[in-house]
């Protein structure tokens, strides 16, 4: 079988498209000059090797003889891996959803030889069918289209770019300050105007939250871990509630995987039930930290509750060491493939004879597993079970006459004869790369479980993993974007450094490390270097690169947050700790200036967006809610020894339990271990026995240091 110029990429995704018929480029010099040289337009394929809808693309169009010829003749075709160049991705999405009004993958997106988007879609079928135009009617319009009116596609395209810059313009700093009439603004003012803003926030996701089934909205149903965390740290206990509420009801859906842990990406249905199958590294990385403070909260009131949302924490933590991690160097993997053996979900589902005949040597074990995974005849899913799990246990034990220590045990051994009978069947592939970002992302959430659930393990992976993101993503002082398993390649983005400063600053604040600090100040000013234009005052996603027909921005809360938000927020919470340590003073005027302005920047970048839509700015506004009462504790230890993880956890179920949960908490600053040794912080954060006072501080000052956490005279 002939190969195509993909066959010497790493991605796996390009991988998969190696054989295609299709004379397919990666995204490369050489293809634009062949385009322009041939005068033909460029027909763009931009998908990700898990995305289910780009493999039946793939084997209907990409697959098929006659579609490939005449793309080969008519266009120049170029295939891209969506996380591999996110910055492609985001461009031409942006073109696309202005131009239909909707996006997707797999992107598909029509170009000039000079790479101006003038037609776009997501997925086209082979034939005609559901109101679908053809992909090959659609390939046959736009090559004549193109022939017959060249100089029209030309001035479309670039009224649709010129577009696309003013929106990006538009949400710079300079531009807020000629709205707002002032040419003098500070992260303080716009503080201050925005905390309205954040109660329009809580008030739109009241609006919006489905009350049957958790959530908000219609299906399909993203998690939306911004959204949800607004709710579960909120001060309203309405709010609160919905957003266990909606915890409970994903964590007994088929969108978690009951057997072996880790979340799906979204459910196609509104009861969390049918889950579009792929699991994405980045959802679990985010969705994992809201179990784990949801049993924080819940411990005392309900503990039953409150065991199973931990139990499920620890399950996705399983999930992502078990069968995402790259065992060589300690990072995961992007993701797992929806489909195995061609079909979606085979991996996950059960007839109910197959399930059945697993516990046939014992007719008790067999009888629970069947209530407890609501295993039917008929299924819920073309006919076999996808495994869900009853949300109320007391009314469990109670129809089934079984007390809560029988229920563990019976829980405890059906999932591990399931999990061993599923693993003989052939898994969903794997995503082998591991990106920046999303790898900052899990380290960020293990470290907050960990100290959530008191879990030295989790505390444990999520410095092993920072170290090796450290030692593996900056080659000579230059931030990588993407791992293959042999070397780091592609500048980082916004959001890789955006979610790695995330992961150092949480990181920072239980070791008090001043090699974090170091490299904090370091991945700022790289952040400065590449992504901000200091006239303007704009945050753009990526750097300036020649093949870029638009710098797009990205300011908005999605599925994972902005790096506006994960930057904001991550310097103000060093500014907290540095001045709450008597430390801020020791960086010099051009380092404080350096954290004060991207400060600025990344947070003016969204404001005009939270004003019009603040749930796009979810993330965001908890950030400046912050602000509000400007809440701080620093765990002190009077041997030059630091607060344990067993402090962490007392301190945050503390705040939990009271009304403000947007908080500031950290250890003393120290200098006793350097980037390479930071996992040696364990010996000291596992320590027992350890002695510690709490150093409370607000925006009125700061209260003696107590031992006695209900001294704390929280606001």
């Amino acid at each position: 079988m002939s190969e195509n110029k993909l066959n010497k990429e790493t991605s796996p995704y390009l991988l998969q498209h190696k054989n295609n018929p299709v004379n397919w480029y990666p995204w490369c010099k050489e293809a634009f000059e062949n385009a322009q040289k041939d005068d033909k337009p460029i027909f763009l394929s931009i998908g990700y090797s898990s995305c289910h809808w780009c493999h039946v693309m793939a084997h209907e169009s990409f697959d098929d003889k006659e579609t490939a010829d005449f793309l080969n003749e008519n266009f120049i075709n170029i295939k891209v891996d969506r996380e591999e160049r996110p910055d492609i991705d985001e461009i031409y999405m942006e073109a696309v959803q202005l131009m239909t009004k909707h996006g997707g993958w797999p992107l598909s997106v029509f170009l000039t030889p000079d790479l101006k988007p003038f037609y776009g879609g997501t997925y086209f079928p082979l034939e005609a069918q559901y109101g679908q135009p053809s992909f090959k009617d659609v390939l046959s319009a736009i090559a004549k289209f193109y022939d017959e009116n060249k100089k029209d596609i030309n001035e479309r395209s670039s009224k649709i770019l010129e577009y696309l810059k003013e929106t990006a313009q538009s949400t710079s700093l300079v531009m807020l300050e000629k709205k707002l009439n002032d040419k003098s603004l500070t992260t303080e003012k716009m503080i201050e105007n925005l905390q309205n803003t954040y109660n329009r926030l809580i008030d739109l996701l009241e609006l919006d939250s489905d009350k049957i089934n958790g959530g908000f909205g219609r299906a399909p149903k993203f998690p939306q871990p911004a959204k949800l965390s607004a709710l579960l740290f909120s001060k309203n206990k309405a709010n609160v509630a919905h957003a266990i509420f909606t915890l409970n009801k994903i964590r007994c859906g088929g969108i978690i995987d009951q057997i072996g842990g880790g979340i799906a990406r979204y459910s196609v249905d509104t009861q969390w039930l049918v889950p579009h199958f792929e699991k994405m590294l980045y959802d679990n990385a985010q969705i994992i930290s809201l179990f784990s403070a949801a049993h924080c909260i819940l411990k005392n009131e309900n503990p039953v509750l409150a065991s199973e949302l931990k139990e499920t924490a620890q399950n996705i933590y399983s999930y992502l060491e078990r069968d995402l991690k790259n065992n060589s160097c300690a990072l995961y993997f992007s993701a797992e493939d929806a489909d195995s053996e061609g079909e979606e979900g085979l991996f996950y589902t059960f007839f109910h004879e197959d399930f059945s005949e697993v516990f046939n040597n014992n007719f008790e074990l067999k009888e629970f597993a069947l209530n407890y995974f609501n295993i039917s005849l008929n299924g819920n899913f073309d006919g076999t079970n996808i495994l869900t799990i009853p949300e109320d246990i007391s009314i469990f034990c109670k129809k089934n006459n079984i007390s809560l220590n029988e229920f563990n045990i019976y829980k405890k051994q059906a999932r591990e004869i399931l999990f061993k009978e599923r693993e003989k069947r052939i898994r969903p592939e794997l995503d082998t790369k591991c990106l920046l970002s999303w790898n900052s992302l899990a380290v960020t959430g293990l470290l907050q479980s960990s100290l959530y659930l008191n879990n030295a393990d989790m505390f444990k992976s999520a410095l092993d993993k920072l170290v090796n993101i450290l030692s593996i993503f900056k080659v000579s002082n230059e931030y990588k974007h993407v791992y293959n398993g042999i070397s780091a390649n592609i500048n980082a983005f916004s959001d890789d450094l955006g979610y790695l400063l995330e992961a150092c600053t949480e990181t920072l604040l239980v070791t008090g490390s001043d090699s974090l600090l170091k490299e904090i100040l370091n991945i700022v000013k790289e952040i400065h270097k590449n992504f901000i234009d200091p006239i303007e005052g704009i945050l753009y996603y990526s750097a300036k690169q020649e093949d870029h027909v638009n710098r797009p921005t990205k300011p908005e809360d999605n599925v994972i947050h902005s790096a506006h938000s994960a930057i904001f927020g991550s310097i103000s919470k060093i500014i907290a700790w540095l001045g709450a340590t008597g430390k801020y003073e020791s960086l010099s005027q051009s380092e404080h200036k350096m954290l004060e302005s991207l400060a600025l920047i990344s947070l003016s970048n969204t404001v005009s967006l939270s004003e019009n839509v603040p749930i796009a700015c979810a993330q965001m506004l908890q950030k400046v809610k912050w602000f509000e009462h400007k809440n701080v504790v620093i765990l002190n230890e009077s041997n030059s020894k630091l607060a344990t993880l067993k402090h962490f956890n007392k301190i945050y179920s503390h705040i939990f339990s009271t009304d403000s949960k947007y908080f500031v908490i950290g250890n003393q600053h120290n200098d006793k271990y350097n980037i390479d040794n930071l996992t040696n912080y364990c010996n000291e954060i596992f320590a027992q026995n350890i002695e510690i006072s709490y150093s409370y501080c607000n925006k009125n000052g700061c209260q003696l240091p107590t031992d006695n956490l209900s001294e704390l005279a929280v606001i």
